[in-house]
């Protein structure tokens, strides 16, 4: 909450940023709360430009009104309004404190309030907070008038630039080893792209436009002559081509997020697609192939997500899950994959924070990655020994202007670093159907938008209420109804609380959490009587049976489950469902209004496939005829017995069970995407998050001196 409004923008800071913060600090002391703290990093930067601090306008009443007008220049939004110099603002703190006043031009009237009423503990208060406001103040006139002195321990000193400008939102950016251009993802009508672009131009040349699927996860090899991308055209699978598009090939069926080894030889792959590091769907492998036979051999045990090659081609470094705490970390294995790869494994960091899409330094010295451990998603660096790849110390901020930073690249002499600024756009709207004419009786209207994203929600069985989770960290329950009035958060602190879901007599919200041995448990819709569902970590995803006694839920490594609660929350029975075949495991999603059938989705290393339906009574799955098209989780709705409605992301669909073709029944605007759809239990509302994204590439650059 102290950084100014021009840093939050990624505009370049000088003095005058300082003063902002000494005038953040300035009314923390005088009114004792924070100036601009939200209840998530994306709250607080959207304050710092659009707010005012609360109660700002008490600050003549209660101290004088010299002092009010003193602490709002500070806090001007345009740096051209504030104090101009440190010098300037000691001058006008000096004439205040000193009982005098001040006439320089802009200074306003008199500094110094003529009331003599004030009460002797106000007068102590403000001598106090003057006295330090002055030392402040006089510390940073000082600082700022010295020259920087000679320094041996080189500092990171980076500069920003934005790459992209288009409409829509950009992503998994790969910079050429030059550092001269850069390919990156963008969605082009239905499917996702590949572009190149010139880091000092602004056209994007197309790449991979002549298929109608998914082309994502670029990266440039070493020598900048080839791109390898995963792309769903053809069956799916690796792909290599030349750096401006020509003689695209298929190296394996197998992967996704290659990654090169410094001698181009083999591309390191996992067998999860790469997404949002807070949604997961299984256990990872990692993967080596031959670029030239496509001969595949596995090298790590541990689940492994985004891959990257040691400069020296030793190790391989990568984030995953650690065990089933849902925990995001950092490890690095022997890229040869040697026997004893898991136990010998080296855990990079182990905490809290999430922590992904690690890259190394030219060098080998470093390894940046992305990571929450400052209170948002931003970048940072951790010193590795060299010979060993060990950590060395702790890691250390190397902070990007934006509330969430990531995935990001590197160019080979380090210099520049290409990364992604997400900006989505999230609003929750409530639609109703007519089942008789399978469309929506009514336009979707809003139901909740908030300065932060949503990553999921639920309507309640009675389509009163709507549960919901923001994306940022840490991520909490709120409720809200569903006329858009009522919102309040529902759970608080450090720990993780999300996939909030109803139970039919709306007293219970079942949720996933990091809180305790147990990764679920249960809260009332007023935020008490949290109890823990005893079936231990790992588990997610819960949803409430119609009869209010039963519970799905998801484990990555073993698939779907159904929790009998009749002994109660601390003891449920756990029915196993098994998978649909070898490999492939059954993601529970919906229940028919009678409780007998469970929709859900195939999930094969990862990926959500086509959709299935349990049935309780028989006992077997049977499999729909349709394709989800993109991946969205969890977002099927049954709004009969027989028919259910699912989306696509692109649009809604309703699907028979007896048979027929998929009917469209919603489209979307351009540039518009439905996430994670609910609905009511007599199938006639339904709710989903409409979401817009923005995100930009944006460049960093690091100055001649700066060590790396």
């Amino acid at each position: 909450g102290y950084m100014s409004p021009e840093q939050v923008r990624g505009e370049t800071a000088d003095a005058r940023s300082d003063l902002f913060a000494l005038g953040v600090v300035l009314y923390e002391m005088l009114i004792r709360r924070r100036a601009f703290a939200h209840g998530s990093a994306v709250e607080t930067m959207s304050a710092i430009l659009r707010e005012e601090p609360p109660e700002i306008e008490t600050v003549g009443e209660r101290f004088s009104p010299a002092l009010a007008r003193l602490l709002q220049h500070c806090l001007e939004k345009r740096p051209d309004e504030r104090f101009q110099s440190a010098r300037d603002l000691a001058f006008d703190l000096k004439s205040l404190a000193s009982g005098g006043s001040s006439t320089r031009a802009g200074g306003g009237a008199a500094l110094v309030s003529a009331q003599s009423d004030r009460s002797a503990r106000r007068r102590l208060l403000l001598a106090a907070g003057l006295v330090l406001a002055g030392a402040l103040a006089g510390w940073l006139a000082a600082g700022l008038s010295r020259k920087p002195e000679a320094s041996s321990t080189p500092v990171l000193r980076p500069t920003f630039r934005q790459l992209t400008k288009l409409p829509g939102g950009e992503g998994n950016p790969s910079i050429a080893p030059d550092g001269e251009s850069f390919v990156f993802v963008k969605r082009d009508g239905g499917d996702a792209d590949l572009f190149l672009q010139r880091i000092d131009g602004t056209k994007p040349i197309p790449l991979t436009t002549d298929c109608a699927q998914d082309d994502v996860d670029p990266a440039f090899s070493p020598d900048g002559r080839s791109i390898a991308y995963r792309s769903d055209c053809g069956g799916g699978g690796i792909f290599v081509m030349g750096a401006t598009g020509e003689a695209s090939r298929r190296v394996t069926e197998l992967g996704y997020a290659p990654a090169w080894s410094p001698d181009a030889a083999e591309l390191a792959v996992v067998t999860e697609r790469t997404g949002a590091p807070t949604s997961r769907n299984s256990v990872s492998e990692l993967w080596v192939v031959k670029v030239e036979t496509g001969a595949r051999r596995r090298v790590s045990e541990l689940d492994a997500m985004a891959p990257t090659w040691s400069p020296d081609g030793r190790r391989i470094a990568f984030w995953g899950l650690r065990d089933e705490t849902f925990q995001r970390d950092l490890w690095s294995v022997a890229a040869d994959g040697s026997p004893g790869a898991k136990e010998s494994a080296l855990s990079l960091v182990d905490d809290p924070a999430i922590d992904w899409a690690p890259v190394y330094s030219h060098d080998g010295r470093w390894l940046y990655f992305a990571s929450t451990r400052g209170g948002t998603f931003n970048l940072w660096r951790l010193a590795l020994e060299s010979a060993t790849g060990k950590p060395q110390g702790a890691p250390e901020p190397v902070t990007a202007p934006s509330s969430w930073a990531g995935p990001f690249d590197l160019s080979a002499d380090g210099r520049r670093i290409v990364f992604v600024d997400r900006n989505a756009q999230t609003e929750i709207v409530r639609a109703a159907v007519d089942p008789a004419r399978l469309a929506l009786a009514s336009a979707p209207a809003p139901v909740f938008s908030g300065s932060f994203e949503i990553r999921e929600q639920q309507l309640s069985f009675d389509g009163a209420s709507v549960v919901f989770t923001n994306e940022d960290m840490p991520q909490h329950l709120h409720l809200v109804h569903s006329d858009g009035s009522g919102y309040r958060q529902l759970t608080t602190g450090v720990d993780r609380n999300r996939q909030g879901a109803w139970s039919p007599d709306g007293q219970w919200i079942a949720f996933q959490t990091n809180r305790g041995a147990s990764s679920l448990a249960v809260i009332h819709p007023d935020g008490g009587g949290w109890q823990a569902i005893g079936v231990g970590r790992g588990f997610t995803n819960p949803r409430w049976s119609p009869d209010g006694k039963r519970l799905l839920s998801y484990n990555t490594s073993e698939g779907g489950s159904i929790l009998d609660l009749a002994t109660g929350f601390a003891t449920p029975a756990k029915q196993d469902l098994p998978p649909i075949a070898p490999g492939v495991l059954f993601w529970p999603i919906a229940w028919s209004p009678d409780g007998s059938l469970v929709a859900g989705s195939a999930v094969r290393a990862g990926q959500i496939g086509e959709i299935h339906i349990w049935s309780t009574a028989d006992r077997a799955y049977r499999e729909m005829p349709w394709r989800r098209g993109e991946q969205i989780d969890y977002s099927v709705v049954f709004i009969d017995r027989d028919r259910l409605v699912f989306g696509s992301g692109t649009g809604l669909s309703v699907g028979d069970l007896r048979g027929g073709e998929l009917e469209p029944l919603y489209t979307p605007p351009p540039g518009h995407l439905i996430v994670n759809l609910s609905g009511s239990s007599d199938g006639r509302s339904l709710t989903w998050i409409d979401r817009a994204d923005e995100s930009d590439i944006w460049l960093m650059t690091l100055d001649e001196k700066t060590e790396l």
